[in-house]
């Protein structure tokens, strides 16, 4: 249905008209079509964002570059005007569509142009609120906090969540959804849930018992929906969600979040006493190095590993807190793959049955069966990881680079690329994806990612001999010598 719909676009006659239009002046085809003075047939029954996304979502990269500074233009000249011909109500409206179409087609100029003038001036968009039906602020926000590229809008996030803004209830949720999306310092996409965004739960419960908004009857049942959609997104165990609150619930044992944590997390309150009596965390890296060393000098000694594994459940069980267990096991079984498979294998599924949502776990699973010469599973681990983890550029990486092992290289190359598309500043996929194209014989595109990444990462060892080894294949040995 999907590709007759594409078809039928890219052969419709009012379509490939008011593309025509667009290439000679694109501001006024833009606004024509914002404005519905224009008819494209059976698609003008659709939302604005969905008329754009259908004409420029498959377009080339030129077109949808000519799209992103053309809605940034108008934007520039029309964000506090309001034509007078037209209800309040349908302009707010439009802005909504603009804002999502930038959105959903990763329109990055006219994304920054949008962030500077909404952060230099948010009265505007205001004014246009009446209610959930008219509210262009929250599409922007929302546009704002999935495009992130960085932490600059952090504390705008925090702000909301403190309720210091004078904002509907429900943007609290954009804010979270700000807070969780984030890039980490260094502009890489978040892999697991981020301590901001625990901390935006309990600054949030502590603002709703001080202000008490009167539109909101049961700020607690409030408070544990979002809590709880939240932590649906993330499947982890009552453990983990535990191990997370923990300090958080140390360092506030006044904020209300607290008590309000109970009956989501059962056994919360009974872990966050027993953390008061705790002497030290079981197992620490002196007790796990200690093993790891104790076993590469003597395989015999299963003794003490047993009762290390022993010892580090009791633990877990006792506080609630398996993060130590988790990670410990995960080293330990990395450490003895080569020496003692059985033992690995038997840390990684006791590890696993602690944190099953851990990709690191998965992917010492598949090495394990690597290491057993059982490719078929290895590579089916990782495929359900991918899955399981769509934010985690550590495992396609890693798929990726198990297929090209084995040699279906376009699909290694498929992998690669969508990694690329989204970890762009990720140096592994774009080296993984540079060496297979090697291996392929597109030497003239593997060279080409290869200087594209090394001017990223100039540093990246890797990368510079990869590029000399595809400089040497071409015969431009001069050039491969001084790299």
């Amino acid at each position: 249905m999907e590709h007759n719909n594409k078809k039928s676009e890219s052969k419709n006659p009012n379509i490939i008209k008011w593309k025509n239009a667009f290439k000679k002046e694109p501001l006024t085809s833009l606004d024509n079509l914002l404005m519905r003075r224009v008819h494209i047939g059976a698609l003008s029954r659709n939302k604005l964002n969905e008329i754009l996304f259908r004409i420029f979502h498959t377009s080339p990269t030129s077109q949808t570059e000519e799209l992103d500074n053309t809605i940034s233009r108008w934007l520039e000249e029309n964000w506090e005007k309001v034509p007078s011909s037209m209800p309040l109500s349908r302009w707010a409206a439009l802005l909504s569509e603009v804002f999502i179409t930038i959105d959903r087609l990763k329109l990055n100029r006219s994304y920054e142009a949008t962030r500077k003038k909404y952060l230099q001036d948010r009265s505007w968009l205001k004014s246009l609120y009446k209610g959930t039906s008219s509210d262009p602020e929250s599409a922007l926000l929302r546009m704002l906090a999935r495009g992130q590229k960085d932490q600059s809008l952090i504390s705008l996030w925090l702000k909301i969540t403190n309720m210091q803004e004078n904002m509907p209830i429900d943007y609290t949720s954009i804010a979270i959804l700000g807070i969780r999306t984030m890039p980490d310092k260094n502009g890489k996409p978040p892999g697991d849930i981020s301590e901001l965004v625990l901390k935006g739960f309990f600054d949030l419960a502590k603002a709703l018992k001080k202000n008490q908004p009167h539109n909101l009857k049961n700020t607690k049942k409030f408070w544990t929906l979002k809590l709880s959609s939240i932590m649906g997104l993330y499947p982890r165990t009552e453990q983990y969600w535990i191990k997370r609150f923990l300090p958080l619930a140390k360092a506030e044992q006044g904020n209300i979040a607290v008590k309000w944590l109970n009956p989501i997390l059962p056994n919360f309150h009974k872990s966050l006493n027993s953390q008061k009596n705790t002497q030290k965390e079981y197992p620490n890296k002196q007790e796990t190095d200690r093993i790891i060393n104790l076993l590469k000098k003597d395989r015999t000694k299963i003794k003490q590993l047993n009762n290390f594994i022993e010892k580090s459940v009791d633990y877990a069980m006792e506080t609630g807190y398996s993060e130590n267990l988790v990670k410990a096991f995960h080293q330990i079984a990395s450490a003895l793959l080569k020496i003692n498979i059985n033992i690995a294998e038997k840390l990684a599924e006791e590890a696993y049955l602690w944190q099953p949502y851990d990709p690191y776990i998965w992917l010492l699973k598949s090495n394990i069966c690597k290491q057993k010469k059982e490719y078929k599973k290895a590579e089916s681990i990782l495929w359900k990881a991918k899955r399981k983890f769509p934010e985690d550029d550590f495992i396609k990486n890693n798929l990726a680079k198990l297929l090209a092992e084995s040699y279906p290289l376009d699909l290694a190359e498929a992998i690669y690329r969508e990694t690329m598309e989204d970890f762009p500043k990720d140096a592994v996929c774009r080296t993984g994806l540079a060496e297979v194209l090697k291996l392929q014989g597109k030497l003239s595109e593997s060279e080409d990612i290869y200087r594209k990444t090394m001017k990223d990462f100039p540093k990246d060892a890797i990368c510079r001999n990869g590029l000399a080894e595809v400089l040497k294949l071409q015969g431009k040995l001069s050039e491969s010598e001084d790299i």
